[in-house]
Order: C-alpha cells, then structure tokens, then sequence
C-alpha cells in the first residue's frame, strides 16, 4: 500500500498468488461499509488493508518464507481498483 510505511506498488496481475487474493478480496468486499466512528470506508480501503495484513503475516513468517518462494508485494488503493 502506498502512503504511510510502503514501497510503490505493483499491479495485482504480475503474481497469479497476489491476484488470487486481491480477486477473493474483491469478492468479499462488495461496496463501502461505514467505520465505528460513522464515516463511509471504501471497498479499496478495506481491501488494500486486509491485503496488507496477509502480506504482513507471511513476510513475518520466517519457516515459511524459508521453505517456500512465496513474494507477496506491495499494492494500493489504485491497483486494486484496476482489477
């Protein structure tokens, strides 16, 4: 995700891993929902930030990411939109 702690991002496609999961995310998220504070979050927001928690907790495996080649690179709100 760009913005606060990540690098550019790429387009969901260049993975088949990747867009699997943005796809799946996609179809979980099918329209804005609204935050506990009232305001409308958007489908992207959502998506780019469960998406985000995945790649965080397979680049934070190490006995995964040291048995298998899995890379799961950054994406944003506009990539995601590109599907």
């Amino acid at each position: 995700m760009i913005g606060h702690n990540a690098g550019p991002a790429q387009w969901p496609n260049t993975s088949r891993l990747v867009e699997a999961i943005c796809v799946k995310l996609c179809q979980i998220y099918t329209s804005p929902t609204k935050s506990p504070s009232g305001s409308s979050v958007s489908r992207w927001t959502r998506e780019a930030a469960d998406y985000g928690k995945i790649r965080e907790l397979v680049v934070n495996n190490d006995s995964l990411m040291q048995r298998t080649g899995i890379q799961l690179f950054s994406i944003n709100q506009h990539t995601l939109g590109e599907l």
